[in-house]
């Protein structure tokens, strides 16, 4: 799962840079400005060695998501981290194990406040839910193949056993 959970979040792209590039430098920035305080723009840039044009736009954006109390963690490495595994695991159990569709999913992101910071409209959510259910094909075989490649097969010895509920059978 960690492989296809990679995949996922590193598949996305933003105008031609990946999203990891986009979380990476808005790191670096709010980095520099947790370290050093409310810096001029020209200095955050030389500080992070990034543009003037690409610090404010950060700053921006930032101005934007500082809407709630949490939205401070979401900023950094662990909580951008957190953040990803927060959402493939809502899209991996409600969306894809529970059948949720994308208008619930994306009611559920914004009720825990993510829509600032993550793409949940409805359309992107079932985008990402199809690219999960062909990556996790992909997932499937790749460690059916590995499987395989061991040599022998394995045995399946299959038995009955009774049950006294309703006379129901059991296979085990």
């Amino acid at each position: 799962m960690a492989l296809l959970f990679n995949h996922v979040g590193t598949n996305n792209l933003i105008g031609g840079a990946s999203l990891i590039e986009v979380r990476q430098r808005g790191r670096k920035i709010y980095s520099a400005i947790k370290a050093g305080g409310k810096q001029s723009i020209r200095k955050l840039a030389q500080a992070t060695a990034l543009s003037k044009s690409s610090v404010q736009r950060y700053l921006q954006g930032w101005s934007k998501r500082d809407a709630h109390p949490e939205a401070h963690f979401w900023e950094t490495e662990a909580g951008q981290n957190w953040l990803g595994r927060l959402i493939f695991a809502v899209l991996y159990e409600f969306g894809i194990q529970g059948g949720a569709g994308g208008e619930k999913l994306s009611r559920f992101f914004k009720r825990i406040h993510l829509e600032k910071h993550v793409g949940v409209s409805p359309t992107a959510l079932r985008r990402q839910l199809g690219q999960m259910e062909k990556l996790l094909g992909e997932y499937q075989r790749l460690h059916e193949g590995q499987q395989c490649n061991g040599g022998k097969p394995r045995e399946v010895v299959a038995g009955a056993d009774e049950t006294f509920f309703n006379d129901l059978m059991i296979l085990v």
